[in-house]
């Protein structure tokens, strides 16, 4: 795990599906406010079950963090 304040949070997620979920938060200041940015590094097991069902896992993925980036976008507008 990383964490500097107000800029960056890095961790790995220790239990879900995936063999491997590592995920970095970023804040950067711009002039017209700020970006944040996701970025996920995820691996699959290599099970026969995880090549059938990858693509419904990296579409729920996709759908999640839509929904978290969504709501994140609300609360900070509202500051």
């Amino acid at each position: 795990m990383e964490w500097q304040e107000n800029e960056l949070i890095s961790f790995r997620m220790t239990s879900g599906p995936l063999k491997r979920d590592d995920q970095t938060w970023k804040l950067l200041e711009i002039p017209a406010g700020t970006r944040f940015t996701l970025t996920t590094d995820i691996e699959f097991t290599a099970g026969i079950f995880d090549r059938l069902a990858r693509p419904l896992v990296t579409a729920m993925v996709g759908r999640n963090m839509e929904k978290v980036l969504k709501n994140l976008k609300a609360i900070a507008e509202r500051r």
